[in-house]
């Protein structure tokens, strides 16, 4: 038993050995007061996980993370993190809660941090760039103007999330669940958000453009004037959806599903359409000049206002469909629906 429990405890030994040298670090001698804070701190819940991973050490842990963080800057915020992590007090088994901790202006470029339970910390600001967040837990998060350039969200847990404003260019969120998160805003340029489920996100003014959305779920999400030129939406679900003005042109929605939703003013010039379901939609000043529209369901769709110049409808389902000067593929103004 007591030669089981000296090779359990190596991993733990060896990440206190390697954090107490990071803690010496030249930059050290800049900040002394934070960096006896930080060696404090390393030492006392060092000192907790090697004495108990019972839940009251955890929730020692906790308090003294949270009592440690306010007094230290972003660099030092980071190692904290990473120190949690390594000592394996942030997984699924060990569950120390870091609700509400304070890891603002953290630093973690390519940081570890796949499978770790975060939800409700505090990452305004913090420097994750090509970070490994796969399949972490940042439910409710606070991620405002967070940098995850490049990382990997991929089965990320973000739902409820803040990321307003934050910087998510060629992120990979394949499978990522972001129902009801806030990303007024951000920079999704290039992002992989194949599979991902954004219902009832707030995506309003969000930079997507040629964005991998192939089959995400986006029923009710708020995305007027979000830039989605060049994306891909194909098999997209849109139902219900606000899009007005938002920029889709030159997209990919094949067969997408954007059943009832509000397509005001939205430009989608030389867009890719084909067997869509535009049901019940309200394509009301929609510019869908050159847009590729073949076999696609516009049955109930509000066209008042529409520019279809050049446009394909070939095996189009018309029925009921509100035409009230509309610009027609030939040019005509058809206006049969107007009163």
């Amino acid at each position: 038993m007591k030669r089981l429990l000296a090779w359990l405890l190596i991993p733990v030994v060896a990440v206190v050995a390697a954090f107490a040298i990071a803690t010496r670090w030249p930059a050290a001698a800049n900040h002394p007061v934070q960096q006896q804070v930080l060696s404090d701190y390393f030492n006392q819940v060092s000192s907790l996980v090697l004495q108990s991973n019972s839940p009251a050490a955890n929730t020692v842990a906790r308090s003294l993370t949270l009592t440690a963080l306010p007094q230290l800057n972003g660099d030092r915020r980071g190692l904290v993190l990473k120190f949690l992590a390594d000592a394996k007090l942030l997984n699924s088994t060990a569950a120390t809660s870091m609700e509400n901790a304070d890891f603002s202006g953290a630093k973690l470029d390519r940081a570890k941090l796949a499978n770790l339970q975060l939800a409700g910390v505090n990452l305004q600001t913090a420097q994750l760039v090509q970070a490994d967040l796969q399949a972490a837990n940042l439910q409710s998060a606070l991620l405002q103007t967070a940098t995850f350039r490049e990382a990997n969200l991929q089965n990320a847990k973000l739902q409820e999330a803040n990321l307003m404003r934050s910087n998510l260019q060629a992120a990979n969120l394949e499978g990522a669940d972001l129902t009801g998160a806030s990303l007024r805003g951000a920079n999704l340029r290039g992002a992989n958000l194949s599979r991902a489920i954004l219902n009832g996100a707030d995506l309003e003014g969000a930079s997507l453009e040629g964005a991998n959305l192939t089959q995400a779920k986006l029923e009710k999400a708020e995305l007027e004037q979000a830039r989605m030129t060049r994306s891909t939406l194909d098999q997209a679900v849109l139902r219900g959806a606000f899009l007005r003005g938002a920029f889709l042109e030159g997209a990919s929605m094949e067969e997408a599903n954007f059943q009832a939703a509000d397509l005001r003013a939205t430009i989608l010039k030389e867009a890719d359409l084909r067997r869509s379901n535009l049901q019940r939609s309200n394509l009301t000043r929609a510019n869908l000049q050159a847009a590729e529209l073949d076999d696609a369901r516009l049955q109930g769709a509000n066209l008042t206002q529409a520019n279809l110049r050049r446009a394909s409808l070939d095996d189009a389902r018309l029925v009921n469909v509100i035409w009230c000067d509309t610009k027609m593929p030939d040019g005509r103004i058809n206006r049969d629906s107007c009163e």
